[in-house]
């Protein structure tokens, strides 16, 4: 039995713009109304800070316990085009249980840099953690959790780490 053909004037199409049923020059009435500048936070999050390692400026948001009951640290890599804020409610959780906890925003994505000249390979990216690490807390013991990508970066940044 053939299929029916469809009345083509009968199938809905998408409306213009930015938002269905919302003109895009609405939107950027609204956008240009926004209040800027001076009430602008410089950092992301409250916990979100800079650094420089390697000549790659990278961003990360620090969690820290009770120093009371500290259970131990641990970097939270996120997946492909993710960012900090992949973790947040993970490491909101990890804190509660007392886990000092980074997450670092790998190049290019999040608020870390974005150039060309950033080496952006799965060794590449583990050693620059690993200099991100010694750097801004020499010391500490560090448990590894990645998603996706970060999984990779977080294998091979273990892979680097000779045993104690």
């Amino acid at each position: 039995m053939p299929r029916q053909q469809k009345n083509k004037d009968a199938i809905k199409r998408p409306q213009p713009g930015l938002f269905k049923g919302f003109p895009t020059h609405t939107l950027l009435l609204w956008a240009l109304l926004l209040p800027t500048g001076a009430a602008a936070s410089p950092e992301p999050f409250e916990n979100s800070y800079f650094v420089t390692i390697e000549g790659v400026e990278l961003h990360f948001r620090h969690w820290v316990p009770d120093p009371a009951h500290h259970k131990g640290s641990c970097l939270l890599i996120h997946g492909f085009s993710g960012s900090t804020f992949s973790w947040e409610g993970v490491a909101q959780r990890m804190q509660q249980l007392g886990f000092e906890v980074v997450a670092v925003d790998i190049p290019p994505f999040g608020y870390s840099d974005k150039s060309a000249r950033v080496n952006k390979s799965v060794t590449g990216l583990a050693s620059l953690l690993l200099d991100f690490l010694d750097g801004l807390f020499p010391g500490h013991a560090w448990h590894l959790a990645g998603h996706s990508m970060g999984g990779a970066i977080a294998t091979m940044a273990a892979a680097e780490t000779p045993p104690d």
